[in-house]
């Protein structure tokens, strides 16, 4: 019986260690800026992303999904979205866009704690700062 009974205590801390060592999660949301702009990006659990930009009255909404393998992080854009975008700016941020549609990108995650990871894709590296709840 009090074999048992330590068996229990063994597995229950046993579990409580590891989860203490899993990995950080980029589930959530998130804040940051990309090339000075300010970016909000949620990543859900089921692998897709979608990454908010706004300046002034602008903004662009990129949709898409994500992988993250250890360190390697890929990202595919599968539409992108603007609005409040003067027509002369409009065909070159398609154009622009346009040849990101659809490929996956390559780049590199790096936790520097569980509430902050930087991102670097396409030489693009983004700070992000996990978003708290009611916060």
């Amino acid at each position: 019986m009090m074999d048992m009974k330590r068996l229990k205590v063994a597995a229950l801390v046993g579990m409580t260690l590891m989860g203490c060592n899993k990995e950080p999660s980029l589930v959530g949301n998130w804040t940051g800026q990309i090339k000075g702009m300010p970016t909000d990006v949620e990543f859900t659990q089921d692998g897709k992303m979608v990454a908010t930009t706004s300046v002034g009255a602008m903004k662009g909404t990129l949709r898409g999904t994500y992988k993250v393998d250890g360190e390697k992080m890929t990202l595919t854009a599968n539409e992108f979205k603007t609005e409040g975008v003067p027509a002369a700016f409009q065909q070159e941020a398609d154009r622009i866009f346009k040849q990101f549609i659809g490929k996956p990108q390559t780049g590199t995650i790096k936790f520097n704690t569980e509430d902050e990871a930087t991102v670097s894709t396409q030489d693009m590296p983004m700070e992000l700062k996990r978003v708290k709840e009611g916060g």
